[in-house]
């Protein structure tokens, strides 16, 4: 099997999973008990929390959530709820992860908040001339994702933060999931940034919320006092502690990592460049690990379906997103084509990937093309 789709959820690590059980067995009491037991897995809870924040800066709290669709929610809707005697405007892009958008959605529909989304240009991020323009006194959240999970394109926190710093009552968050880890990630730029385990090859249902320590949030959820009050709910142990080793091999092995899935990236390219009917969609500098091209001449869904058959995994759009999107947001914002963003294709490589594959999955992408009826 061809597995390109890790931008929708990646391998395991063994070791990860051979840590599972061990943990499982030794430290299964409840966190919050008072009890030694619960205290020994209080402590190593804690020990993970504080190796996070090692990464990140001191100026920082750790949320533990289930995934970063928690933590977008968690942060877009806690902070406008809470700092709405701030003003109303949230300021996204059309770009994002359905968790960030929908939020938004709700917000407007529901709370009467003024969203604004940005449009993308032909390199697959925002023009900052939008972001001058949109940003008012009364914007209280820019929430920018940093890495396309469709394209693979990288906004730039800093000069983003250059706009937002002027405008002090803004919170500035960006979904760092497709970024951290495998591109460098400028964490000081921002006031909070969510991420998740699978796409590093963690456990899943485990991600966190990372915001600045004074800033506060209206909870989703109404309990106990977990997580400083901002997620009630008994801890999920074992992924949250988990959670810290998966970053630190991730960040450990960083520019190995880049190093291979980049060789990836420009073999891919340049056999890509011996198909006909193909046009790349992914801007050149966009991350190595996710390439976005359109079929001009077949439905793209038909393509993923043959390619299945033949045992290599891609994707269309996000995954979370795949049920309900007919289009590319992406792709459609950036070029303005409905075909194009009808019938795009994601390729999202990680460290375990051979250049081997890649001449397997042309080949068997040249067959298919000439198999499968055309539009």
């Amino acid at each position: 099997m061809i597995y390109f789709d890790n931008a929708a959820t990646t391998k395991t690590s063994p070791d990860l999973l051979e840590l599972v059980a061990k943990l499982e067995a030794a430290y299964f009491a409840n966190p919050s008990s008072k009890h030694s037991l619960g205290l020994k897995s209080k402590r190593l809870l804690e020990q993970g929390r504080s190796e996070l924040l090692s990464h990140f800066g001191e100026q920082f709290k750790v949320i533990y959530t289930s995934g970063a669709t928690e933590a977008n929610n968690l942060f877009i809707k806690g902070a406008a709820f809470n700092y709405k005697n701030r003003g109303n405007k949230i300021i996204t892009t059309v770009g994002e992860h359905p968790s960030i958008l929908n939020a938004c959605k709700q917000l407007q529909e529901h709370f009467n908040y003024e969203i604004v989304c940005l449009p993308l240009n032909e390199e697959g991020v925002i023009n900052l001339n939008d972001l001058e323009e949109a940003i008012d006194e009364q914007t209280i959240i820019v929430s920018i994702i940093h890495c396309s999970s469709e394209t693979g394109a990288i906004n730039d926190l800093q000069a983003i933060k250059n706009i937002t710093k002027n405008y002090p009552k803004v919170l500035f968050h960006s979904d760092v999931t497709q970024s951290i880890g495998k591109i460098p990630v400028d964490f000081a730029c921002l006031d909070a940034f969510s991420f998740s385990a699978h796409k590093l090859h963690g456990l899943k249902g485990s991600g966190a919320l990372i915001l600045k320590k004074e800033i506060d949030l209206l909870p989703l959820f109404s309990g106990g006092n977990h997580e400083g009050g901002l997620r009630a709910g008994t801890e999920n142990f074992i992924p949250n502690v988990l959670l810290a080793k998966t970053l630190r091999l991730s960040l450990e092995n960083l520019e190995n990592n880049y190093a291979h899935v980049e060789k990836l990236k420009q073999k891919f390219h340049e056999k890509l460049n011996e198909v006909e009917g193909i046009i790349v969609n992914s801007p050149t500098n966009s991350s190595p690990y996710i390439i976005n091209f359109s079929t001009l001449e077949h439905k793209s869904s038909i393509i993923v379906e043959a390619l299945s058959n033949e045992n290599i995994m891609v994707s269309t759009t996000s995954a979370c997103d795949a049920k309900s999107a007919k289009i590319s947001k992406a792709v459609f914002s950036m070029y303005n084509d409905e075909h194009r963003a009808k019938n795009s294709v994601r390729i999202s490589f990680s460290k375990n990937n051979k250049l081997e594959e890649v001449n397997i999955f042309i080949e068997a992408l040249k067959n298919i093309l000439k198999q499968v009826k055309k539009l």
